[in-house]
């Protein structure tokens, strides 16, 4: 079976397999969407039923510190409307 391996660069997040050297990729296809996507799911099932979000955290490589929230409504806020008519991005 393949070494299978996710990966992040400056186009999006890929997902495939790698060369023998295991630097350079062999086959990679890009999955950023369905890998946000998995993500939120992941952390909506880690969300206790007495609150409305949950995070993670991590350092970055560059020193700086990086938090993951994701926040729970029954109702659509608007900064989602304006979200969802994005195609799912916001820079901010």
């Amino acid at each position: 079976m393949a070494n299978y391996h996710v990966g992040c660069g400056l186009a999006g997040i890929y997902a495939g397999t790698l060369k023998k050297s295991g630097v350079e990729w062999l086959h990679k296809s890009d999955v950023t969407k369905e890998a946000i996507s998995a993500v939120m799911e992941h952390m909506y099932f880690k969300v206790p039923d007495d609150k409305h979000s949950y995070a993670y955290a991590i350092k970055a490589r560059n020193g700086k510190y990086l938090r993951l929230t994701l926040e729970v409504s029954d109702e659509c806020p608007d900064w989602a409307k304006d979200v969802l008519e994005g195609g799912g991005e916001k820079h901010e």
